[in-house]
């Protein structure tokens, strides 16, 4: 087990793997903790259905025995052959990462390897996120952004090398969106001072909103903000969404009253594919509108998600995670990726499942006609 060679020297509790997917319990400065693992020898770290219920079980644990959670991520993301059982799977871990977070207990993310997909994701909902100096971090993986129809780049800039330099670690330090450290580091040594250091160095949701809003700012300038008053909202408009657009759902839920029911009507092809989506780090900007709608919905908001044309992965994941009910219209497409992004991927289409098939595997509690 990958596990082991982490912590050779440590007594690892409970060690258990499930696919790619290992966890254990251990002691770290006398603190008992959770640690969980994605392998990437097997399938890539890609998480499946079998990967994301243990992963799922692990979270729950976590939270109900308050275990400190590291997270070391080494995965391609969400595993696309396992089609809408693998993206309910998915998002049934998401949430219990997310009810996690919100209990405010210690979770540190550490990258070492590559993080793409779903995976990126998990990782940015962490309070403390790390990673190898050799890692790359990036909602769309490097082949996905070579191959995108992305306006104002040049063939030179979407090249391969460029793509990597731009979604790695270092570069993402750079910008202050995580620590790094050496690929050769002792990693006792590093979980050990994360957690002794987790208290002063994490982040709270409040600080984490004016983060996010100062790197919207500076990058796109100001953003038109939705109008609270309004208790159904459409998400989307056929196309593709980013940072933008989830950024303003989250602050328009935010300011949401907890009498009655609000309706976010979906309409999305996914999430953006760009350069310029990357270097803000969309990742976090979905993470962080689960989080708020997660965190509105225990509060007593109840919240419905109404899927009325296409939606598909990591924006599917945090919505569904986050409400209370997810419904879909009777022409309404989900996709675990969006078509273009799959075919970049497997080099073809991706299986079609029908919505009764997607209400079999509980990716929508119902179809209903408008």
């Amino acid at each position: 087990m990958r596990l082991l060679s982490y912590f050779e020297k440590r007594s690892l509790r409970e060690l258990r793997k499930v696919g790619c997917a290992e966890r254990a319990l251990l002691n770290l400065n006398d603190q008992g903790c959770m640690v969980m693992l994605t392998d990437p020898n097997e399938i890539k770290g890609s998480i499946g259905v079998a990967e994301s219920q243990a992963l799922d079980e692990s979270f729950a644990e976590a939270l109900s025995q308050r275990y400190p959670v590291i997270f070391i991520i080494d995965s391609a993301g969400a595993r696309i052959t396992d089609g809408l059982n693998g993206l309910s799977a998915f998002t049934r871990m998401f949430r219990s990462a997310l009810d996690y977070r919100i209990a405010g207990l210690p979770l540190i993310s550490v990258v070492d390897g590559n993080c793409f997909g779903g995976a990126s994701v998990m990782a940015a909902l962490s309070g403390v996120l790390t990673a190898s100096d050799t890692s790359r971090i990036a909602l769309s993986g490097p082949r996905i952004l070579k191959n995108a129809d992305i306006p104002n780049v040049s063939v030179r800039d979407t090249a391969t090398d460029s793509i990597s330099l731009i979604i790695s670690a270092r570069e993402r330090h750079r910008n202050e969106l995580c620590s790094i450290f050496e690929a050769g580091a002792s990693r006792v040594e590093l979980l050990e001072n994360l957690l002794v250091t987790y208290p002063r160095k994490a982040r709270s949701i409040e600080g984490w909103r004016e983060n996010l809003l100062s790197r919207l700012v500076s990058h796109v300038g100001k953003y038109k903000t939705l109008d609270a008053m309004n208790s159904s909202l459409t998400f989307g408009s056929g196309g593709p969404v980013g940072s933008v657009e989830c950024f303003q759902l989250a602050e328009w839920l935010s300011k949401q009253r907890m009498e009655g029911e609000i309706n976010i009507v979906v309409d999305c092809d996914g999430q953006k594919v760009s350069i310029e989506e990357e270097q803000l780090f969309l990742s976090e900007y979905i993470a962080y509108l689960a989080v708020i709608l997660r965190q509105k919905v225990k509060e007593g908001l109840r919240v419905k998600v109404t899927i009325s044309g296409s939606i598909s992965g990591a924006i599917y994941v945090a919505l569904a995670a986050g409400a209370n009910r997810v419904v879909a219209r009777p022409n309404a497409r989900i996709r675990v990726l969006p078509d273009s992004s799959t075919r970049k991927v497997l080099n073809s289409q991706q299986q079609e499942e029908s919505l009764e098939v997607a209400k079999e595997f509980g990716i929508v509690d119902a179809i209903e006609s408008a």
